[in-house]
């Protein structure tokens, strides 16, 4: 979270397309090997919401649930904390939970390539969560 909140500013400033209506932002599951501070992991996340907000005053910003294999405690904690920040934002909106669709009941065996990453299953379903939780 620290290296894109650290990053957001430029990403920023170099896009050029057009104005977005949504975001959908799926970071956390590489700080569950080594949790940082909460207060500083919510700060990082706040500090990028509220850039991408800045940018596009009228976008909804969903924020994925992410999993690991083998981190369900921290992951349980990252969710804790994505839920602390959700109300902070009337534009914040909570995505779908990868430790239901991508642990999938086998550790993740069906759906990603190594326990953190979707494979090609995975992403296609990643894709049909973000479809499900972003339609109005």
């Amino acid at each position: 979270m620290a290296l894109a909140a650290a990053g957001i500013d430029d990403s920023l400033a170099a896009y050029s397309g057009s104005t977005p209506e949504l975001a959908m932002i799926n970071f956390g599951a590489n700080d569950v090997n080594s949790l940082p501070a909460e207060n500083t992991w919510k700060t990082n996340y706040l500090y990028l919401v509220d850039a991408i907000h800045t940018k596009w005053e009228g976008i909804k910003i969903y924020l994925m649930y992410p999993w690991e294999r083998d981190e369900d405690v921290d992951c349980a904690t990252l969710k804790q904390w994505i839920n602390d920040i959700l109300p902070t934002r009337e534009f914040l909106y909570a995505g779908a939970d990868e430790s239901v669709f991508l642990e999938n009941g086998d550790d993740g065996a069906t759906y990603t390539a190594d326990g953190t990453h979707p494979n090609g299953q995975g992403y296609d379903l990643t894709a049909q969560k973000w479809v499900e939780v972003t339609l109005p």
